[in-house]
């Protein structure tokens, strides 16, 4: 992973010749998970993310509080919102913790129809974009995760060029984690929009948790999230220079990669040394084993991403 570009060496080319067989069997694993059309972190990292964040567990507590019929081994937390349009549906319930504490839990579908649970037990907030539905510890951290939902469904639309409609996504007749994974596989340059993206909702987000937290009038918090706001604008920054453009170029070619022909994927110059971004242009430091030359892209590419990562200043952005 590239880290920060400011004032710091860049980190050593990543060797993917070396890791080829590595990143196969990952990417074999992360396939028989998910199939073929799925990205990373769509898969076991994401299920674990669920489970360390205790989702179900707190789903299957909140229905049984509210009396719920179990549907299809389900518990119809949305159903029971919407069966009380223009009210919030509120319980109080017993919760084990070392001081016995009463919490509110609060289920509710906004007015564009995302549901949403604000849940003291919650860790970490999570948007759910197959379901829509919003999971957060307090009404600031809801905040937050009505902003990046609502900004990945307003992404998914400006992309789709006239595919997909707000009201598709909200019927829940696209589903928008779908649309999503399929159009950052698709393409590179696909690939690094929804990523730079992701990080821009990310700050969209923390404004929002802070808009709340200030009317909260909880200093403490305030004061947290303009700090991780600066961070977030250096982190986006670091996204779109030279560095952190080619990092997320190679990072979709090796995965991309490993699927295809990653085994002798590293092409070096003669002699081994790490080509320039100039030589690369000009042909030069894409011979491969056995001394000929290659035509795939994706080899020339790979090459390039890392002369940019050792040379980051040879080119512009827009060159790029």
């Amino acid at each position: 992973k590239i880290a920060s570009a400011r004032g710091v060496t860049a980190p050593a080319v990543v060797e993917v010749a070396e890791k080829a067989e590595a990143d196969k069997a990952e990417a074999a694993a992360q396939v028989e998970a998910v199939g073929d059309t799925d990205f990373i972190r769509v898969s076991e990292e994401h299920e674990q993310f669920h489970t360390e964040q205790r989702y179900a567990e707190i789903i299957e507590g909140i229905g049984k509080a509210l009396g719920l019929p179990l549907v299809d081994g389900m518990y119809d937390l949305r159903g029971a919102a919407r069966d009380a349009p223009g009210r919030k549906i509120e319980k109080t319930m017993q919760r084990t913790d070392d001081r016995g504490k009463k919490k509110t839990v609060t289920i509710s579908i906004t007015k564009d129809g995302i549901f949403k649970i604000v849940d003291p037990e919650i860790v970490e907030g999570h948007a759910g974009r197959k379901r829509l539905a919003v999971y957060a510890k307090d009404d600031a951290s809801a905040e937050h995760e009505l902003a990046e939902l609502n900004g990945w469904i307003k992404f998914a639309v400006a992309v789709g060029g006239g595919r997909v409609t707000r009201e598709q996504i909200l019927n829940r007749e696209v589903n928008l984690s779908l649309f999503l994974r399929e159009y950052m596989n698709a393409d590179v340059g696909q690939y690094i929009k929804v990523k730079l993206m992701e990080l821009q909702l990310h700050r969209d987000g923390l404004k929002a948790e802070l808009a709340q937290a200030q009317k909260d009038k909880n200093e403490a918090r305030v004061e947290r999230l303009k700090e991780a706001l600066q961070k977030q604008d250096l982190e986006i920054a670091d996204a779109k220079s030279n560095i952190g453009l080619a990092a997320l170029t190679q990072e979709f070619l090796i995965f991309k990669g490993s699927m295809e022909m990653l085994p002798d994927f590293i092409i070096k110059s003669t002699g081994g040394e790490q080509p320039t971004v100039s030589s690369i242009l000009a042909g030069k430091g894409l011979r491969n084993r056995a001394g000929g030359y290659k035509l795939n892209m994706t080899r020339p590419l790979m090459s390039l991403c890392d002369a940019l990562i050792e040379n980051p200043g040879e080119l512009s952005n827009e060159e790029i």
